[in-house]
C-alpha cells in the first residue's frame, strides 16, 4: 500500500475487529489506533468503546484488570482480547510497522491526561530498551510515531510532555467537518477559538494546527479538499492527512487525493 496509507483503527475489508492484535499480524503498513486512559491513571488501552457497546466514560472507569478480561463478543475474532497500548506498540515495533494513535477521552481534561500518559509510556518503553535490537535503538521507528486528536488540550499536553521527556514524536491536530460539529462536541469545542465567523472553515484548521505547534493537520471531509488547501498547509510547514470514511473509500478517491499532494490517507 505504501507509506502514504494508514489503516484506520487497524481495520480492513473482511476483518471484524478494529484496534486488535489482528491488525499488526495482518498488515505491513502504517496502522492507527484509538488510545484511552484507564482508571488507574497510568495504563493505556487501545480500544474503541463503541466496539464493546461502551462509552468513553465507562472505559475510563475500567481497571486494567477488567480491561484485560475484555473479550470480543461478535464476529470472526469472538473471544479475542483487546490490547494494552504497550502491547500494541511493541507488536508494531516487532513487525516494523509505523504507528499513529488518536488520543480519546470523555472530557478535555481526560484527553490531556491520556496524551501526557501516552508520551510518558513511550519514554518508559524506550528507557527499558523496548525499541532496541542487539543493543541498538531504532530511532526512526520512534520519530515516526504519530499522536493526533481533535482536542487542543491533548495537543498542548502532548507537546509539553515531549519537551519534558526529550522525545521527538509527530503531533497532529484533527479538524472536524464543520463549525456545528465542533460546537456540539465538548472535546473539540475549545478549538473554535481559532475560527472567525465568515472565514473559510478548512483554513482555520490549518491555522489551529500551526498555532498548536503540530507537524500535521488532519481533515475528515475529502470532498472539501483542494490543491490550494494542500498548498496552504505545506506553506504553513504542515503535512496534510485525510480521513476517508468506509462508504467513500474507493481507489478513484484515494488516487484523486494523492494527485492533490495530500501527504497521507487514513482509511
Amino acid at each position: 500500500m505504501g507509506e502514504q496509507h494508514i489503516i484506520h483503527r487497524g481495520q480492513w475489508e473482511g476483518q471484524s475487529l478494529p484496534n486488535s492484535f489482528e491488525s499488526f499480524k495482518l498488515y505491513k503498513t502504517s496502522l492507527e489506533g484509538d488510545v484511552m486512559l484507564l482508571n488507574d491513571g497510568k495504563t493505556l488501552a487501545v480500544a474503541h468503546p463503541g466496539d464493546f457497546t461502551a462509552t468513553d466514560k465507562s472505559f475510563e472507569a475500567m481497571s486494567p484488570t477488567d480491561f484485560g478480561k475484555l473479550k470480543v463478543k461478535k464476529g470472526e475474532q469472538q473471544g479475542g482480547a483487546a490490547p494494552f497500548f504497550t502491547e500494541y506498540l511493541a507488536g508494531c515495533y516487532d513487525r516494523g510497522i509505523s504507528a499513529t494513535f488518536e488520543i480519546k477521552g470523555s472530557t478535555p481534561e481526560m484527553t490531556a491526561k491520556a496524551a501526557r500518559r501516552t508520551v510518558e509510556t513511550i519514554k518508559e518503553m524506550q528507557t527499558e530498551g523496548s525499541f532496541k535490537v542487539q543493543g541498538k535503538e531504532d530511532s526512526k521507528f520512534l520519530e515516526e510515531i504519530g499522536i493526533h486528536s481533535f482536542s487542543p488540550d491533548a495537543i498542548v499536553e502532548a507537546r509539553r510532555t515531549l519537551a519534558e521527556t526529550g522525545l521527538s514524536l509527530r503531533i497532529g491536530f484533527t479538524w472536524l467537518s464543520s463549525y456545528e460539529h465542533a460546537k456540539n462536541n465538548s472535546i473539540a469545542a475549545p478549538a473554535l477559538r481559532y475560527y472567525e465567523q465568515g472565514k473559510n472553515w478548512e483554513q482555520a484548521g490549518i491555522k489551529a494546527a500551526k498555532e498548536l505547534g503540530c507537524n500535521f493537520v488532519f481533515f475528515v471531509e475529502p470532498n472539501k479538499m483542494t490543491a490550494a488547501l494542500v498548498q496552504a498547509a505545506h506553506v504553513a510547514g504542515l503535512e496534510l492527512y485525510m480521513y476517508i470514511r468506509p462508504n467513500e473509500n474507493t481507489p478513484e478517491l484515494r488516487n484523486a487525493l494523492l494527485q492533490l499532494k495530500v501527504d497521507k490517507l487514513l482509511y
